[in-house]
């Protein structure tokens, strides 16, 4: 039996309440790139723009080409960095504003880059379905899937536009109904266990014929093929269903750009500036999206805090900051480091990195 939220259609046509797309000076639909760049410049006369930066966190917002890796711990200023290299590019290097995305992995983590670059320079970002047009485009990594398959799901030819996007909730109700029928569950085999693999597997960016391949090679066969099978059938309804779940949406959007080589580069060439914030929290998939977009140009700038990663529990992977050193210094990497801490006293400091290196030796 399929759940009734397959057919009712919940969040269809509606972007996900906890994901936003913003836009830098939208005054309406079609408003003009330079509108934004002319109150850009009005807002912060050019000598002003780094005003306010100790000489790391300025160099690192200055240094505009090729990919750019910035490392601080909390309270080193890496968002406020962000703030003053997007005002950077838009008004001292004259980017049009309609080429910069700027991803977080939260919806706080967006809200905080927008509050910021709203406070320092006066130009609203407002959120608006046709951001993208005129502004620049800022959100999670969720809400820019999102705005893909909205815009293009139709061209893989087994979804309309009016696909729905599904609730965890909704999502594990149809992963309950499909180990429940296959008789898969046990005292040793727990739902949610199972259900927190078949997540696992998305996040890993793995596909139907990937766990099949897996299932044969390991020795745990008897494990990973139920969940081969189970993740099957689970997209199969998905499918026929027309719709995607949360995880899904990277695998996706991969697939759309794999089959449409044509829209990948377009979006690499409309996004020629791509900043990130928190890098070391993102998952395995969202990073295949963040590589895909900047392979074209290399104008990538990630922050990232190497002793922290709050997401790893959602499938954010701290080894991806090494998967992005491998990828981007034949093109030309440099990195920046932000030693002063302006929000935490020395003792506290000292404190923390003591029981950094106590888990580093266990």
């Amino acid at each position: 039996s399929v759940p009734q939220i397959l057919m009712s259609g919940r969040t269809r046509g509606e972007t996900p309440e906890e994901h936003v797309t913003c836009a830098l000076d939208l005054q309406g639909k079609g408003a003009a790139e330079t509108d934004s760049a002319n109150r850009l410049h009005k807002e912060i006369p050019q000598s002003q723009i780094l005003n306010g930066l100790n000489q790391e966190q300025a160099t690192a917002a200055e240094t505009t080409e090729g990919p750019v890796l910035l490392m601080g711990g909390p309270g080193c200023g890496k968002t406020r960095v962000i703030a003053h290299r997007i005002a950077h590019l838009v008004a001292n290097k004259h980017v049009p504003p309609s080429q910069v995305l700027v991803l977080a992995t939260s919806r706080t983590a967006a809200a905080q880059i927008r509050n910021r670059v709203e406070r320092f320079s006066g130009v609203s970002l407002s959120a608006h379905p046709e951001a993208h047009e005129a502004g620049i485009t800022l959100g999670t990594f969720h809400s820019l899937c999102w705005f893909l398959l909205r815009e293009h799901i139709h061209l893989l030819g087994r979804y309309t536009q009016a696909f729905s996007v599904l609730q965890g909730k909704d999502a594990m109700a149809i992963a309950w109904d499909i180990c429940k029928r296959r008789k898969l569950l046990s005292k040793n085999v727990r739902f949610k266990t199972f259900y927190h693999m078949l997540c696992r597997a998305k996040q890993q960016n793995k596909t139907v014929e990937e766990l099949y391949k897996q299932a044969e090679l390991m020795p745990y066969r008897e494990e990973l093929l139920p969940l081969a099978q189970v993740f099957e059938e689970y997209e199969q309804i998905l499918v026929d269903n027309n719709a995607v779940d949360g995880e899904g949406l990277y695998q996706v959007v991969r697939r759309l750009f794999a089959d449409v080589p044509s829209l990948l580069s377009l979006y690499q060439k409309k996004w020629s500036y791509i900043l990130v914030d928190d890098i070391q929290d993102i998952t395995p998939a969202q990073y295949d999206l963040l590589r895909s977009l900047a392979r074209l140009h290399g104008n990538v700038f990630v922050s990232v805090d190497p002793n922290q990663s709050v997401s790893c529990w959602q499938g954010g992977d701290v080894h991806i900051v090494r998967q992005f050193e491998d990828d981007f210094s034949p093109l030309g990497l440099q990195k920046f480091e932000l030693r002063k801490n302006y929000r935490n006293p020395r003792p506290i400091l000292d404190a923390a990195k003591g029981v950094i290196e106590i888990a580093d030796d266990n």
